[in-house]
């Protein structure tokens, strides 16, 4: 079974694993570059700081259950961690190393060779059509595939706020990016959201932030705390909301 592409993803038709897929990748577009062959791909990031770092038992265990889950869902993917990796930066126009720890879900970019990355143009529209290419994609989930998408938004990127008992994370400033999100987590799974739009106000230079609020999250976990892979992520989610 070949290593699906960036097209090859988007061709599949929608399930629990491309949903959950989608999660990961749609919140923040992220182009990277291989340490060992220069490959490029889009990645879906699995990111922790190191403020509050967990175990590399706690990452391993999470690397497993994540391959497990691909593994029965019959698709194949390249998972590379952090170290074996740099993303690219859209204000410095360099592949810089990636901040925190974890590993990332790998898809290549067909024909990445001949794109200048060096240029800010050319740069722009790559990122605007990955967006707008996964977008069209998010439209088509259903309520059923709704939570898978949702828990990989939690198991990549997310944190847990102990003032305000919420689940957030830090999105892509763009409009439709907003909309897509509201469906998914308002339409589709009735859930309470605070997303706080940045544009056009003095920190507009921040990314925008998503925040599952503190009743969501309960009902959530209470229904799929099972597809949280991140066991790391569903403690802490326990600890400060569920307890």
């Amino acid at each position: 079974m070949d290593i699906l592409t960036f097209d090859d993803f988007i061709n599949l038709p929608m399930s629990n694993s491309k949903a959950y897929i989608l999660g990961l990748l749609l919140p923040k577009i992220v182009i990277s570059r291989s340490n060992e062959n220069n490959k490029h791909y889009v990645t879906g990031q699995i990111n922790h700081g190191y403020q509050n770092k967990p175990e590399d038992s706690d990452i391993m265990a999470h690397y497993i259950s994540l391959n497990k889950f691909f593994l029965n869902e019959k698709i194949n993917i390249e998972i590379l961690f952090n170290n074996q990796l740099k993303s690219f930066s859209q204000n410095t126009l360099r592949f810089i190393s990636l901040r925190g720890i974890g590993f990332a879900v790998c898809f290549p970019i067909d024909n990445s060779k001949i794109i200048n990355f060096s240029s800010a143009n050319i740069n722009n529209n790559l990122y605007n059509n990955i967006r707008k290419t996964l977008i069209s994609q998010v439209n088509k989930i259903t309520q059923k595939h709704a939570p898978y998408f949702l828990a990989a938004t939690i198991d990549g990127r997310s944190s847990v706020d102990t003032t305000l008992k919420c689940v957030s994370l830090d999105i892509d400033t763009d409009n439709n990016l907003n909309t897509s999100l509201r469906y998914i987590t308002e339409d589709l799974l009735n859930m309470d959201i605070n997303l706080n739009d940045r544009t056009g106000r003095s920190d507009s230079t921040r990314m925008n932030q998503l925040r599952y609020k503190e009743d969501s999250v309960k009902d959530f976990f209470r229904l799929h705390s099972n597809i949280i892979f991140s066991k790391f992520r569903r403690n802490k989610i326990e600890e400060i909301i569920i307890r």
